[in-house]
């Protein structure tokens, strides 16, 4: 695959960026409008920190574990042997020295989380794999990997995900915790075990319909299989995989490798190991197209925070040099009687527009929350649309009543997920209802309140080049969506409320736990096995009982948490928003107050300070400028490029 660098050099754009960052923010400051830089901050945080977050799936035996081994050329990292079955997610993330730590689950009553144990390597297995930790009995949550290595310390972060059998339903719960939050999601399959499955390709088709696009798949082991082997099913696994996704080969990104030859080429630094193995078309595709394409993204979500905050502080700007060079008591009384005649404006709008759109507002969101919670109540109801499907399918089949002790503990984990999912998918059209909302409230607001037009100022330079023309307004802080959204979703951990549905029932009924309780629900049913069909029907019938009370049990749980947490985010919208709406009206109305002050001081002005201040207002405008130019060059750089390894499914 070509290598197609997003930027030319990613530290120079980095260093062009702060460098704006920190001359707009001691503008702002000497200009007394350090809240401007606020919303911004956020942006800036992940810019810096530059992370990416990959997910590795599949099913058992596939050689996840042992890939991420070798893309970060540590053959010990995480448990490899064929006979251990990854039982945990494992995340993998940079730190100065290599150190594992284990995160038990929440307890179930209270939801407190016992402190992680800091753990030696030789007993990872005990903790993460099936074999030493069977059933998850020791209640493991994940294990974090901390570790010096080179491809972390620029910004990923893995996620390793278990291996454990049954893909579809046992890694429903995985995929709602962690793939909605992903960058990518790396998919693994192999070269000597099976051909993709219909389990895998169900999962996959839920997977990137449902919850993410940015798919990309592995096929591991072509060192074990044949040339002809490997190639012949990585040529079937594209075909099905096409027709079954609906994309087309030029759309999709598949990569062969072999993790044990990547091995040998990282002992002998073999560059020859190191082609045949296929890592360094991974690593290209990567480096230099998945985590420099997110790190061009959040750049340009900082610059175009930076480019409000450089126009905002220019029009302060233009603004203050009218003001100082009114040349008498007339003009100063003339842009007085503006600013008056603004504020009387204000007042009534604040009177009457403003407090009928918050009134529509908060009504609003109170019947988004109603109809909300009255579907959770539905969706969730013990006797409701879950449990029936998942019975009426039990039903329809001639099993074993026999095995449903088996079965009964992944009957419970497919419960968990689809109620997951109905969560997620609630909370999600909740907050995309109310964001709308708030949108139209903001729209409307700006055009409720029109500001008198003020001579357009143009900044001249004293050697007659041409400067800086600002279009001059009051700019009222609501009248674009983009810095109420900044402001709003600063508050919430992640920048999402929505997430917060993907996650609950995962992380309050663990599937291991839901396992254990359908176990012990079950363990006493069969003692004997009896003979006669009218026997077996009896004991069919009242296994199907049994599991019918397990599963309303389960879902009044998740239905009274979902409640409680639907309850906690909506408090939590309702009052961020309005305090972000009120806080844009208070500020629109501090600014024509300082302005008025601003003009009141002019008048008397001695003649040194006069000078002083249009000395400073002068540098002002040169820093201004500078910043401008730099954020010109910076756009340049991040225009669209050609990035063939960008696309996604």
């Amino acid at each position: 695959m070509k290598d197609e660098r997003i930027f030319e050099d990613d530290k120079d754009l980095a260093t062009h960026l702060k460098t704006a960052w920190a001359d707009l923010q001691g503008l702002a400051l000497q200009l007394k409008q350090s809240d401007l830089l606020q919303p911004l901050k956020p942006a800036l945080e992940r810019f810096e920190l530059g992370l990416f977050r990959l997910v590795v799936m599949g099913e058992i035996k596939k050689g996840k574990s042992s890939f991420i081994n070798a893309l970060l050329g540590e053959p010990n990292l995480l448990p490899t042997s064929d006979d251990i079955a990854t039982s945990t997610v494992y995340k993998l993330l940079y730190g100065p020295k290599l150190q594992y730590k284990v995160f038990l689950q929440p307890d179930t009553d209270t939801g407190n989380r016992p402190p992680p144990l800091l753990i030696p390597s030789n007993e990872v297995s005990k903790y993460g794999t099936e074999s030493g930790n069977p059933g998850n009995h020791l209640k493991v949550d994940f294990i974090g990997v901390e570790l010096p290595n080179p491809l972390m310390q620029e910004g990923l972060v893995l996620v390793d995900t278990p291996g454990v059998g049954g893909l579809f339903k046992s890694h429903r719960d995985i995929t709602w915790r962690y793939a909605p939050a992903a960058d990518a999601v790396f998919f693994v399959l192999d070269s000597v075990e099976s051909v993709i499955s219909q389990d895998e390709i169900n999962f996959l088709q839920e997977l990137t319909s449902k919850v993410t696009k940015s798919v990309y798949f592995i096929q591991t082991k072509t060192d074990i299989a044949g040339e002809e082997q490997w190639q012949g099913w990585r040529d079937r696994n594209i075909t099905v995989l096409c027709d079954k996704l609906g994309l087309s080969k030029e759309q999709f990104f598949y990569f062969p490798v072999s993790s044990k030859l990547k091995e040998i080429a990282d002992k002998r630094h073999s560059g020859k190991y190191l082609t045949d193995s296929g890592f360094l078309t991974v690593l290209d595709f990567l480096h230099h197209g998945l985590m420099q394409s997110k790190q061009r993204q959040l750049a340009v979500e900082l610059l175009s925070g930076l480019h409000r905050v450089q126009n905002q502080l220019g029009m302060e700007i233009s603004e203050r040099f009218r003001i100082h060079n009114a040349k008498s008591k007339e003009d100063l009384d003339k842009i007085a009687g503006e600013y008056k005649d603004a504020r009387g404006q204000f007042e009534e709008w604040h009177r009457s527009s403003y407090a009928n759109e918050m009134r529509f507002f908060t009504k609003s969101v109170t019947e988004a929350k109603n109809q909300s919670r009255n579907v959770l109540q539905a969706e969730l109801d013990p006797t409701g649309p879950i449990s029936t499907n998942i019975l009426r399918e039990l039903n329809s089949s001639e099993f074993d009543p026999k095995q449903l002790n088996v079965k009964a503990g992944q009957i419970q984990q497919d419960c968990l997920a689809q109620a997951s999912y109905e969560v997620g998918q609630i909370y999600e059209k909740f907050n995309s209802r109310v964001t709308d909302l708030l949108v139209k409230t903001i729209n409307k607001l700006a055009e409720g309140f029109k500001t008198p037009a003020f001579k357009d100022v143009s900044f001249v330079s004293p050697s007659g080049d041409s400067g800086i023309h600002i279009e001059q307004t009051l700019n009222m802080k609501f009248n674009t969506f983009e810095e109420v959204r900044n402001a709003f979703y600063g508050f919430t951990t992640g920048g999402s409320i929505a997430g917060a549905g993907l996650t609950l029932v995962g992380l309050l009924f663990p599937p291991a736990a839901a396992v254990a309780a359908v176990a012990a629900i079950f363990g006493g049913l069969y003692g004997t096995i009896l003979a006669g069909m009218s026997a077996e029907e009896r004991k069919r019938e009242e296994a199907v009982t049994r599991l019918r009370g397990a599963l309303g049990d389960l879902l009044r749980k998740v239905q009274h948490q979902a409640k409680v947490q639907f309850e906690e985010m909506v408090s939590l919208w309702e009052n961020r928003a309005e305090e972000v709406l009120k806080e844009a009206a208070e500020s629109q109305k501090e600014l024509m107050e300082s302005r008025l002050k601003l003009i009141e001081n002019s008048r008397h002005r001695s003649l040194e300070e006069i000078k002083e201040s249009g000395k400073n207002l002068e540098a002002s405008r040169k820093v201004l400028e500078k910043v401008m130019a730099s954020l010109v060059s910076i756009q340049k750089t991040l225009k669209p490029a050609k990035k063939s390894n960008e696309r996604s499914i």
